[in-house]
């Protein structure tokens, strides 16, 4: 007669999602946001002590709800998950969007509009206090669906502070951050009121005392994971030559045909949505083929789009298209392009510009995209 214990452990949602809460509900007695807990900073014991029958039993029912879980004796050695990571994501391209919002609707439970809140964002980060475990299972749920998948340990990530408010109100603003006494000793603080950059290389501790103090974009004040920035780089000045062209055409996959043109239209963008990392390595490469380049941070881009016709019809489903990706109401965007004669003054982040631009030209709605800062 077996007198061991056992215990069952999900190593990892798998193939489920957060409605595996609903499955879990029966069998342990736990409260929902216990549950949750359990399930996102994976591994994690759900039941301990039970006897062969019983922890086979409950196995036959757990196994068939898609996620990673194992058997194990109450004996053995159990390491459980840490929630010390967070997960971020930012569309690279936008023809896959439908099937992105119905695996983030599975993993973490938001409806449609809550996943396109989140993909307007420039990255936007989708859940908190995660284990690395489930962080592998957002890699693997979202690879290949045109996204850039980034995850990092807030307390030990670094961060920079930007002012995106009125030029003439960021001296105030620092004054403010001296007057508090939260810029720690030795952190350069950027003082010009023409750049919308007050600090680099910040800790944890100082980002945040700082969302303590300011909230989450108050004042024009955002704090930004390092880890989390994306970057545009543009081409501005370059000398044609074979070795730049078999650069560009390798690196950011230009058409040799096209190559030309690119670079009789300079500036231009060459590779969108690059890490800081990799935006470095290429503007040291370039550099040295005597090409003069800028990196762009995505999260501050803003846009106008001008619509090339102005048949009804084609207003009529811009307006539509442009209403759900703002919190603009359809009705207004229609008066505001009429009015304007297909050219809205209402200004759209990165990746709603981006993502409408491709929207209305898949309905054959000839646009432009005109960035404003």
């Amino acid at each position: 007669m077996d007198t061991n214990t056992y215990r069952i452990v999900l190593n990892s949602m798998g193939e489920a999602g957060v409605a595996l809460v609903r499955s879990l509900r029966p069998v342990i007695r736990s409260t929902d946001r216990e549950l949750v807990e359990k399930l996102y900073q994976a591994p994690s014991v759900l039941l301990d002590s039970l006897d062969l029958s019983t922890a086979q039993q409950v196995m036959s029912v757990l196994d068939e709800t898609g996620a990673d879980f194992s058997l194990e004796s109450s004996n053995d050695e159990f390491t459980p998950g840490a929630g010390t990571y967070e997960i971020a994501i930012s569309v690279k391209r936008y023809n896959q969007i439908a099937e992105v919002i119905r695996v983030i609707s599975e993993l973490i439970g938001t409806d449609v509009k809550q996943a396109l809140e989140m993909l307007t964002r420039s990255p936007s980060v989708l859940l908190s206090k995660i284990s690395l475990a489930t962080v592998e299972v957002f890699q693997k749920r979202l690879e290949g669906l045109g996204v850039d998948i980034f995850s990092s340990q807030p307390a030990e990530a670094y961060y920079d502070v930007f002012y995106s408010g009125p030029a003439e109100n960021k001296p105030e603003i620092v004054r403010s951050l001296r007057t508090l006494g939260v810029v720690p000793t030795g952190l350069e603080i950027n003082t010009d009121a023409n750049s919308p950059v007050i600090c680099t290389g910040a800790d944890f501790d100082f980002a945040s005392r700082l969302w303590g103090y300011f909230g989450s974009g108050e004042d024009g004040l955002a704090v930004l994971n390092q880890n989390y920035q994306t970057f545009d780089l543009q081409l501005i000045e370059a000398k044609e030559s074979d070795d730049l062209k078999d650069y560009l055409a390798q690196h950011f996959n230009i058409p040799e045909k096209v190559l030309p043109k690119i670079l009789s239209t300079l500036p231009v963008v060459v590779m969108r949505s690059l890490s800081p990392t990799q935006l470095a390595d290429h503007m040291l490469a370039l550099s040295g083929l005597e090409a003069q380049c800028e990196g762009h941070l995505t999260t501050y881009q803003s846009y106008n789009i001008e619509l090339d016709s102005r048949e009804s019809a084609d207003i009529k489903r811009a307006a539509s298209t442009l209403a759900l990706l703002t919190d603009i109401a359809e009705s207004q965007w229609e008066t505001d392009i009429r009015n304007s004669q297909g050219k809205p003054s209402t200004s759209l982040n990165y990746h709603q510009g981006r993502w409408a631009a491709h929207e209305l030209k898949q309905q054959g709605i000839r646009n432009k995209l005109r960035r404003l800062a």
